[in-house]
C-alpha cells in the first residue's frame, strides 16, 4: 500500500500556511526573539544578509522618515523588512507614467510608498534589488534620481526600471558611472504593507 509516509525519506515536504514573508534569497528562517523585524536603517539596525520571516499578521514598526520623501539610505548587503504604512504620499501613477516607468492610471498607487536612496558605485557593478511581498500586491520602481528635490513627475529621468509581478519582483541595474537610485515600494491599489527589500552587488 502507498503511504504518504514513504515519501518523506525520498523528498522535502514544505507546507505553507497563511501569509509569511520569505527571506528575498528564499530562505524562511524562524522567529527569534533577538530577531529586529522593524528595522530602521541605522548602522547599528540594518540587518545586512537575513531578513528573518514575519507572518502578515504580526506588525511591523513604521520606520521614521529621513526626509520628506526619503526614508533611509541602503547600501550593497541590505536585507530587512519594513512596511509602507506611514510612509511618503507623493507618487501616484501619474508620476509613473511620466517617467515611462510603467503602464498605470491616475487613479492607481495612491497609497503610502517608501523610498529608499541608492548609490550605485559604477565600475560596471550590477545590482539587483529583491521585493517579497506576499502579504499585498506591492511594486519595486528603480528609479535614477540626479535631483536635489523629491521624485515628481514633472522632472525628467535618465532611467526608471520596475518589477510588477505579484508577491514580490526583482530589478537589476548595471552602471559605469556612480549615480544616485531612489527604490520604490508601492501598491497599486493603494494597499500599505510589510515587505522584505534585499540588495545585492556583484
Amino acid at each position: 500500500m502507498f503511504r504518504l509516509i514513504d515519501l518523506v525519506g525520498f523528498m522535502p515536504l514544505v507546507i505553507v500556511a497563511g501569509c509569511t514573508l520569505l527571506a528575498p534569497n528564499g530562505s524562511n528562517n524562524s522567529n527569534s526573539d533577538d530577531d529586529d523585524t522593524g528595522a530602521s536603517h541605522g548602522t547599528d539596525s540594518v540587518n545586512n544578509g537575513d531578513t528573518g520571516s514575519s507572518d502578515c499578521d504580526d506588525f511591523i514598526e513604521p520606520e521614521e522618515m529621513e526626509s520628506e520623501c526619503v526614508t533611509q539610505s541602503i547600501e550593497c548587503g541590505d536585507s530587512f523588512t519594513a512596511t509602507t504604512e506611514e510612509g511618503a504620499s507623493l507618487l501616484t501613477g501619474e508620476d509613473y507614467q511620466a517617467w515611462f516607468c510603467l503602464i498605470s492610471t491616475s487613479n492607481e498607487y495612491t497609497g503610502a510608498e517608501r523610498m529608499y536612496r541608492f548609490e550605485h558605485p559604477g565600475g560596471g557593478t550590477n545590482v539587483t534589488f529583491s521585493l517579497d511581498s506576499p502579504c499585498a500586491d506591492l511594486h519595486l520602481i528603480v528609479l535614477r534620481w540626479e535631483h536635489d528635490s523629491c521624485p515628481s513627475g514633472s522632472n525628467s529621468v535618465l532611467e526608471c526600471e520596475e518589477g510588477t509581478d505579484s508577491g514580490g519582483s526583482d530589478v537589476s541595474i548595471w552602471g559605469q558611472d556612480e549615480s544616485t537610485y531612489y527604490v520604490i515600494v508601492d501598491g497599486v491599489d493603494g494597499e500599505e504593507e510589510q515587505f522584505s527589500l534585499a540588495v545585492s552587488c556583484e
